[in-house]
């Protein structure tokens, strides 16, 4: 395991998880914001989401050019606009998130693993006054169950203000409780959080260890 960062940040020490050998943690720089991004929104279900759509498109054109009846030509050129218009929303939320978090660059920081010279796994968390927040944690599917997303959490927490909150996906409520983070009273969470939690999202916290 290799720890390459100065950043002032973070801090790394006891922890229980670790990183296997080859592996690389360090704090990502402006120049790996899209990368990170270009990772989450363009993993490999969504490839294959994007390419299914792109290729169902081409059909519809090609259809629509050896189409006499005018009706279908319209029903044919709404669909293939219609999915050519899904790709680029696709493209439009990363452009998104990128200028967001460029925006909120002094709060916002991002931790990132690196398995020969590739991105493979990320955690995004903003440090706020009075806590703390977890926005994303992802591990490329091929670098899972190997504790990276563990020594991401774990980093975190010891280098942030708490309490520190997040939203956790159903399928990562095990992953996040093994962790120490406990579901908190709707009362005593911030107004954001607060709101979530009235519309069914499982908002957890990391009081202190």
């Amino acid at each position: 395991m290799e720890i390459n960062s100065n950043h002032p940040y973070i801090t790394y020490m006891n922890l229980s998880a670790y990183l296997p050998s080859e592996y690389i943690l360090r704090v990502a720089t402006y120049k790996d914001i899209f990368k990170v991004f270009e990772i989450y929104y363009f993993d490999f279900k969504n490839i294959f989401f994007i390419k299914l759509i792109f290729f169902i498109s081409i059909i519809l054109i090609v259809f629509y050019l050896f189409v006499y009846d005018k009706n279908i030509k319209l029903t044919l050129l709404s669909l293939a606009l219609g999915c050519l218009a899904t790709i680029l929303f696709m493209i439009f939320l990363l452009a998104l998130n990128i200028i967001s978090i460029l925006l909120a660059a002094q709060t916002v920081k991002i931790l990132l693993i690196e398995y020969k010279n590739q991105i493979v796994a990320y955690s995004i968390f903003t440090r706020l006054q009075n806590y703390s927040e977890i926005n994303r944690l992802y591990v490329k599917p091929n670098h899972r169950h190997k504790g990276l997303g563990s020594y991401l959490v774990q980093t975190i927490i010891q280098s942030v203000n708490k309490p520190i909150y997040l939203i956790a996906a159903p399928k990562a409520l095990n992953f996040y409780i093994r962790l120490n983070f406990v579901p908190i009273p709707r009362r005593k969470l911030p107004k954001g959080y607060s709101i979530a939690s009235r519309k069914g999202k499982f908002v957890l916290g990391f009081i202190s260890k």
